[in-house]
C-alpha cells in the first residue's frame, strides 16, 4: 500500500516509552496514518470507550496495566458490543514464542518486534497494517 492508502486509518499506539511512541508515531503519520496515543492499557481502555479505531499497536510492558491483560479487556468489551471491533498488533522487545503465543490468546493478531533494526521498522509496521485496514471501509473486523 502507499502512504496515501493508509490516510483514513485511525491507529491508537499505545506505549509508555517516549522513544518508542515518538518514533513510531512519526512512522505512522509519514504513512498517512491519524495516530491517538495512549500511555498505558488503563489508558486504552478508556479511549477504545470514547471512540472507534481501525487498529490498535499495543505494547506489551507497560505500568497500571499491561499489553496482554489491555487487550484480553478490549476483546472482552468488543464482545459484549461496548466498542467497536479492531485488530490489535502486538509490539514488543520479547520475540519468545511463548509471549507471541500469549498474545494470540489475549485476541492479538499480528506481533511487531523491536528488537529489528530500526530502518526496518518503517516496511515493518506498512506492512503488518496492510492485511487488517482496507481504507475504503476501515479494518476488515468490522
Amino acid at each position: 500500500m502507499e502512504p496515501e492508502d493508509f490516510r483514513r486509518c485511525h491507529v491508537l499506539l499505545v506505549e509508555d516509552d517516549r522513544t518508542h511512541r515518538e518514533f513510531v508515531s512519526r512512522i505512522l503519520e509519514k504513512i498517512g496514518c491519524d495516530v491517538t496515543i495512549a500511555y498505558d492499557g488503563k489508558d486504552a481502555l478508556f479511549m477504545v470507550r470514547e471512540q472507534p479505531f481501525d487498529l490498535i499497536l499495543m505494547d506489551l510492558e507497560m505500568p497500571k496495566m499491561n499489553g496482554l491483560e489491555a487487550a484480553r479487556q478490549i476483546r472482552d468489551m468488543q464482545r459484549h458490543r461496548e466498542t467497536e471491533p479492531a485488530p490489535i498488533i502486538a509490539i514488543s522487545s520479547d520475540p519468545e514464542p511463548d509471549i507471541r503465543k500469549e498474545c494470540t490468546e489475549a485476541g492479538m493478531v499480528d506481533f511487531i518486534p523491536k528488537s529489528i533494526w530500526r530502518p526496518e521498522w518503517e516496511p515493518s509496521i506498512r506492512a503488518k497494517l496492510g492485511p487488517w485496514i482496507r481504507p475504503e471501509l476501515g479494518n476488515i473486523l468490522n
